[in-house]
């Protein structure tokens, strides 16, 4: 019998959306199934203690409000995450995605 697929995890950055997520991930993780995080680089410490085999942090950004540099630069990170983001689901070939946040 083969080892089951992770599930991804996508979760900002924040005690909102990591709590439930954590609380996903620890049942998940009782049941044997292996759990990767995709977050934000608002999780800081956080990170270390949530139960994943990996934790990644990928670029996001607003680019409502704002000047237009700032709106470029926020639309600039959001390019880089999705990139980031797609060469993440193509390593850990999850069986599902499961999102947390607005």
């Amino acid at each position: 019998m083969s080892a089951p697929r992770p599930v991804l995890i996508a979760a900002g950055g924040t005690g909102g959306h990591l709590f439930p997520a954590e609380a996903l991930a620890v049942a998940l993780r009782k049941l044997g199934v292996p759990v990767v995080l995709a977050t934000d680089g608002r999780v800081g410490a956080m990170a270390g203690s949530f139960p994943a085999e990996r934790v990644v942090q990928i670029s996001s950004g607003t680019p409502s409000g704002g000047s237009p540099i700032g709106k470029a630069i926020a639309a600039a990170k959001l390019g880089r995450g999705v990139l980031a983001a797609l060469r993440l689901v193509r390593a850990v070939r999850p069986a599902c995605a499961i999102g947390f946040g607005g």
